[in-house]
């Protein structure tokens, strides 16, 4: 797996991400060989916590489809507060 972090991280409120020599001679490059050797990238430690999750989940062979309820249910928060 390849991780490519950028200068930004994301958030609301954050700078953009600027194109410059940093994005084009090293961003790009790690971008187009993780396409090329068909391996996940990512842009942030979150999402390569949560893909090395994932790639462990699926060769474990325990990987199920579920519904975003399902989800809910599961980290209980399917009850909405009342609303007033």
């Amino acid at each position: 797996m390849k991780a490519n972090l950028p200068s930004t991280n994301g958030c609301k409120g954050a700078p953009p991400l600027k194109i410059d020599k940093y994005f084009l001679n090293v961003a790009v490059p790690i971008r187009r060989a993780a396409l090329e050797d068909n391996v996940p990238c990512t842009t942030t430690l979150a999402a390569a916590k949560a893909t090395l999750h994932a790639i462990k989940t699926l060769k474990e062979g325990k990987l199920a489809v579920k519904s975003l309820q399902e989800y809910h249910e599961m980290v209980g928060k399917t009850t909405l507060p009342e609303k007033n």
